[in-house]
């Protein structure tokens, strides 16, 4: 392959032959997370429409909703820690269940 190349072109770049398809996510509102936290603190949405075992999308990675701990209005426990940046007012998604690669 080639690498390091340089094109110029003042054409926009064609894909041809990609189907793009839903990837079936549900936004829930929004959260604060901290790095390697295994709890979501959520700053407005609707967690009604969670349940454990939920698959949900943080900053573009898959988390599972953990069958442990506390979780109420505000507090979403994660069967695996957070591991991106300490943040606020990111958006929340509910994933399908097929759902595992944040994809």
């Amino acid at each position: 392959g080639r690498t390091n190349s340089i094109v110029t072109s003042t054409s926009p770049i064609s894909i041809s032959g990609i189907s793009v398809e839903s990837n079936d996510w549900e936004l829930i509102g929004d959260v604060d997370v901290v790095h390697l936290s295994t709890s979501l603190i959520a700053s407005e949405g609707n967690l009604s429409e969670l349940s454990r075992a939920d698959n949900i999308v943080v900053d573009g990675m898959t988390y599972t909703i953990s069958s442990a701990g506390a979780f109420d209005g505000t507090i979403i426990p994660l069967s695996s820690p957070y591991l991106g940046p300490t943040m606020s007012g990111l958006p929340l998604y509910k994933a399908s269940k097929s759902c595992t690669t944040g994809t």
